[in-house]
């Protein structure tokens, strides 16, 4: 027997689900297509996303690493980035010492 509450509980997982699906292909079509710097932000902002998503999220050197690995992208491009994501409130800071972003859902 389904509840109302299942119904709704279903329903989120679903949006969430596809958000992501939707967030990875704009990645991988950001690291399709090398000349379109704006399809490739949005492709690293998908990108660090899905990684601060994890539980606890994840480290800014973790992030930095992994999105650098596009020809093209540096790592001051990647911290200005993040900290543009944050100021748009797409991630929190949730580390003390360390730099650990998470997505905000």
């Amino acid at each position: 027997m389904r509840t109302t509450e299942h119904v709704e509980w279903a329903a989120c997982y679903v949006r969430h689900d596809l958000d992501r699906k939707i967030r990875h292909i704009m990645s991988v079509q950001a690291n399709e297509v090398a000349a379109a710097p704006v399809e490739v932000q949005g492709g690293i902002e998908a990108r660090i996303i899905n990684l601060c998503q994890r539980d606890g999220g994840e480290l800014e050197s973790v992030i930095v690493n992994r999105c650098i690995r596009r020809k093209g992208v540096v790592r001051d491009e990647v911290r200005a980035l993040i900290a543009d994501m944050v100021s748009r409130g797409l991630l929190q800071h949730v580390g003390g010492a360390c730099n650990r972003f998470a997505a905000v859902v």
